[in-house]
């Protein structure tokens, strides 16, 4: 019984000073750190909603290994940002073009 108390705290102890910690992944565009743990509707996750339309529509060219990544990498997105009118242009699917547009707008402030 001893034993495990004494390993129950020193459990507690170890788990203690990082209870209160956010992790910011750096992948989701205008989320602040202190954001709660489900974003907001109307917040567009570039990892989850915009790289895996770029990926389905811009790959093997803007990816790593492609001829234009060295330009316009578009796993980054500051790229999208940087080139947002170019970009926009390219996708013809209305659903798609009002995500990226809320993307740009909402990166932008």
């Amino acid at each position: 019984m001893k034993t495990f108390l004494f390993l129950l705290l020193c459990g507690m102890t170890f788990c203690l000073p990082f209870r209160n910690k956010t992790v910011s992944t750096g992948e989701a565009i205008g989320i602040a750190a202190n954001a709660p743990a489900e974003p907001a509707a109307d917040t567009v996750i570039f990892s989850a909603q915009i790289l895996p339309m770029l990926q389905d529509r811009c790959s093997p060219c803007h990816f790593p290994g492609g001829k234009m990544y060295e330009k316009m990498p578009f796993d980054q997105p500051k790229t999208l940002l940087e080139h947002s009118e170019g970009i926009l242009k390219r996708f013809k699917d209305e659903s798609e073009n009002r995500l990226l547009k809320q993307f740009v707008e909402t990166a932008r402030g």
